[in-house]
C-alpha cells in the first residue's frame, strides 16, 4: 500500500491496504502485529481524506485510535490524528476532545517547544470555531516558559480548567 501512495496511486493503495489489513484481522495478532495493524488504519484513513471519503476516513481513524487506546499506547500524536480528522470532518466536539488529550499529554511531558507548530495549529481552530476559553488554555500553553510548566497544569487538575489561565489571562484578552 506505501508503495502506490509514494506514487500517488491512492485507490490502488487503499487496495493493498485493505488486502493487508484483512490478512491482519483474520490471524490471531500479536502485539507488534496489532500496531502495524494501527498504522494501517491511520494510513487508510489518510488516503480516503485524499479522495474525499470522508466517513471512510474517520471511520479508519477511529479503528486506529481504538486499537492504540486498547493497548495502551495511545499517545499525544494518535489524539493529534484523531482531534486533525475529526475537524477536518466538522466534528468540533469529538476533535476538541482528542485535541484537549494531547495538549495535556504535552504538558505532562514537559514538551511545549517540541510541539509549538502543533498548539498553534490547536490554537487556530479554536478560535476558528469560538471556543474562547480552549483558545485562552492553548496561548496560555504557548506563553510559558518550559520551567513553569507546573503552573500550567495543578496535580489536581486532570481536565483544562480557567484556573490554568488565570496567569496569562490578561495576556490573552485579544481572543
Amino acid at each position: 500500500g506505501s508503495t502506490y501512495r509514494d506514487m500517488g496511486d491512492n485507490p490502488l493503495s487503499i487496495t493493498w491496504y485493505h488486502q493487508a489489513g484483512g490478512i491482519a484481522e483474520s490471524s490471531n495478532l500479536t502485539h507488534e502485529d496489532s500496531i502495524v495493524l494501527s498504522y494501517i488504519y491511520s494510513q487508510m484513513a489518510d488516503l480516503y481524506y485524499r479522495i474525499g471519503s470522508e466517513q471512510d476516513a474517520y471511520r479508519y481513524i477511529m479503528k486506529y485510535y481504538d486499537i492504540q487506546h486498547a493497548m495502551g499506547i495511545d499517545e499525544m500524536a494518535t489524539h493529534a490524528d484523531v482531534g486533525r480528522m475529526a475537524n477536518c470532518m466538522d466534528s468540533i466536539d469529538v476533535a476538541t476532545h482528542f485535541y484537549q488529550q494531547s495538549t495535556l499529554e504535552i504538558i505532562n511531558d514537559n514538551q511545549i517547544e517540541r510541539h509549538c507548530s502543533y498548539l498553534g495549529e490547536q490554537l487556530g481552530i479554536y478560535t476558528q470555531t469560538g471556543n474562547k476559553h480552549f483558545a485562552k488554555w492553548t496561548a496560555g500553553i504557548l506563553m510559558t516558559s518550559p520551567s513553569d510548566t507546573s503552573l500550567l497544569l495543578p496535580s489536581s487538575i486532570t481536565t483544562p480548567s480557567p484556573v490554568i489561565i488565570v496567569q496569562t489571562s490578561s495576556l490573552c484578552s485579544w481572543l
